[in-house]
C-alpha cells in the first residue's frame, strides 16, 4: 500500500523537473535568439517545437522565414507556421497568411489566406483589422463568405 503514494511523489516530482527543464529550453532559446545566436536558439526550441509547443513552433517557423541561423526555406516556414497557427498561435496566424497570400513556401490560396488573417484579428490581434480589410478589397464576396464560413467553422488543435 506504501508504494502508490511513493509512486505519485515520483511521477510529481518527475513532471516538475520536466516543466522546468522545458521552459529552461524556451529560456536559454529566448537569450540566445535575443543575443543573435541563432544556431543555439534553433537547437533549444526544436524539441519544444516538436513536442508541439505553438511558440517554439511559430518562432522556428520565423527564423526559416528570414534566414536567421538556418537557409532561408519558405517551405519549412510556412510548415512550422501552420503547426502554431493550427494551435491558435495568433501570430503565426498572420505569418501564415502572408505566405498563404503570396504563395511563398505553400501554393497560393488567398480564402486560406483570408481565413487565417481574420483569425489572427480574432484572435486578440486587433491592429492587424486594417490589413484584412485590404486584403478583402481584393476579393470577391464568394471568396470573402468561403473565408469567414472557414474562420467560423475552425477549431483549434490540441
Amino acid at each position: 500500500m506504501k508504494f502508490l503514494p511513493s509512486l505519485a511523489v515520483i511521477v510529481s516530482v518527475g513532471l516538475m523537473f520536466s516543466g522546468a527543464t522545458v521552459m529552461a529550453g524556451f529560456d536559454e532559446g529566448e537569450t540566445a535568439y535575443n543575443n543573435r545566436d541563432y544556431k543555439t536558439a534553433l537547437t533549444e526550441w526544436q524539441p519544444l517545437a516538436e513536442s508541439g509547443n505553438p511558440e517554439a513552433q511559430y518562432k522556428i517557423g520565423m527564423m526559416y522565414r528570414r534566414g536567421l541561423g538556418v537557409k532561408p526555406d519558405f517551405h519549412q516556414s510556412a510548415e512550422w507556421l501552420l503547426k502554431a497557427a493550427r494551435k491558435g498561435h495568433g501570430l503565426a496566424q498572420a505569418r501564415l497568411s502572408r505566405l498563404l497570400q503570396d504563395g511563398k513556401g505553400i501554393p497560393q490560396d488567398v480564402i486560406e489566406a483570408c481565413k487565417w488573417l481574420t483569425l489572427a484579428v480574432r484572435n486578440e490581434n486587433p491592429a492587424l483589422e486594417p490589413v484584412l480589410l485590404e486584403m478583402r478589397s481584393r476579393l470577391t464576396d464568394a471568396e470573402i463568405q468561403e473565408a469567414e464560413f472557414r474562420a467560423d467553422q475552425w477549431k483549434p488543435e490540441q
